[in-house]
């Protein structure tokens, strides 16, 4: 009787050792567990249900994992970083508390998180996701998400979102932001998106939507707005004039014809580039002869100008293959002109149409050098006359 009692309590004790283990298919994945410490806290050689509901965080980087199976025992697990596994799917429904998850570089076509109710962090970056519904996510505060092949995003319910990256999606025609009014921060890069409207997003402070195909972008409401980065558009037209905090700002290689930057604080402005806007003539500015002027990036004959009536188009009468052409312009101390044909005669004029520098060379000549130096700096007009062509052409004064 004593050898039977013995017998079954040796049993039992067995059977319960076993049940206290989490079952590990992938061997991968159980070696990436038992060697960290943080997991295998009695380094023995399985995992413990005890120590899978003790961990917190687990990270696997380039380990081979092919089947997750047992991450279900990791309840109380909050953050989980996956990267370079070989995984199509992945099983979150028993991992209730996760906050903060990372899957990149891993080939997940499908991902539920209809069950992550407390997930606030969530970074996604070359995956084969063509869906995702965030829709039961509330918390999140953080998105992440580059390079998968999705065609559509949803982020209405996940109105206390402040920064949000969606980048390198190359056939996401549009993203809709307008219940997402807590985002401080949206990067909307290298999609093919030709639309934005960040209208309902006041808070926003860093806006970039560089490497799209956007025609239009409106920030006037964006009052709180430091950064504006959206070079490599279509842009035709930008007006920065209600963004009076702004003071970064890239829209190099564009289409702009117009842009008003009169914010009233041009002096803060510690990056400013247009370069590579061909047709843009002109931009308005808080005071077109300030110093500060001399270190934002613009195309050589792009000027300055205080109104509407300094920015005016100019039209060139006659024969305008052979236009002069004027440089340094702006000109400090002296302006060089040169034209394919002898010129006659110039004159400068300021903006409201007053003669200030008139002359007529004794001799006509295809170049010539006219010291501005006693010029005050602004905005001026020049009409250059030769034999063959007439051209004005609007200069600046440093």
């Amino acid at each position: 009787m004593k050898y039977t009692l013995f017998t079954l309590f040796f049993s039992i004790s067995i059977c319960n050792a076993q049940a206290q283990i989490v079952s590990i298919p992938d061997l991968n994945f159980k070696n990436a567990l038992l060697n960290d410490s943080g997991v295998n806290t009695n380094f023995d050689n399985e995992i413990q249900v005890s120590e899978a509901q003790a961990a917190l965080d687990l990270l696997f980087y380039y380990e081979d994992i092919s089947d997750f199976t047992g991450l279900e025992a990791f309840v109380n697990l909050q953050t989980l970083a996956i990267e370079g596994e070989l995984i199509t799917s992945i099983d979150l429904s028993a991992n209730l508390e996760v906050t903060n998850l990372s899957i990149v570089v891993t080939p997940i076509t499908n991902l539920d998180l209809s069950s992550n109710s407390q997930l606030e962090s969530l970074t996604l970056v070359a995956n084969e996701l063509t869906t995702l519904d965030l829709s039961t996510n509330l918390q999140l505060e953080y998105i992440y998400f580059l390079n998968n092949p999705l065609t559509d995003l949803n982020l209405g319910a996940n109105i206390v979102l402040e920064e949000l990256i969606v980048s390198s999606n190359v056939i996401l025609p549009t993203l809709d932001v307008s219940e997402n009014t807590s985002l401080k921060k949206i990067e909307v890069v290298n999609n093919s998106m030709t639309s934005f409207d960040v209208s309902n997003n006041i808070n926003l402070e860093i806006l970039r939507t560089y490497g799209n195909n956007l025609l239009t972008l409106d920030v006037s409401t964006n009052l709180m707005l430091k950064e504006l980065n959206t070079m490599f558009n279509q842009l035709s037209s930008l007006d920065l004039s209600a963004n009076t905090a702004l003071d970064w700002f890239n829209a190099r290689n564009n289409q702009l014809q117009t842009l008003d930057a009169r914010n009233g604080n041009n002096d803060l402005f510690i990056n400013f580039n247009v370069i590579n806007n061909p047709d843009l003539q002109c931009i308005l500015v808080d005071d077109s002869t300030a110093n500060y002027l001399t270190s934002w990036n613009v195309d050589q004959n792009t000027l300055f100008g205080n109104s509407n009536q300094d920015c005016q188009p100019l039209v060139v009468d006659q024969n305008e293959i052979y236009a002069p052409h004027f440089y340094p312009n702006p000109a400090l101390e002296t302006l060089f002109i040169e034209a394919k044909k002898p010129m006659l005669e110039f004159c400068i004029y300021t903006t409201t149409g007053a003669i200030f520098m008139q002359d007529k060379p004794s001799q006509p000549s295809s170049f010539y050098q006219i010291d501005v130096s006693t010029l005050p700096s602004g905005v001026y007009y020049i009409k250059v006359v030769g034999s063959t062509f007439r051209s004005i052409k609007r200069i600046m004064k440093y």
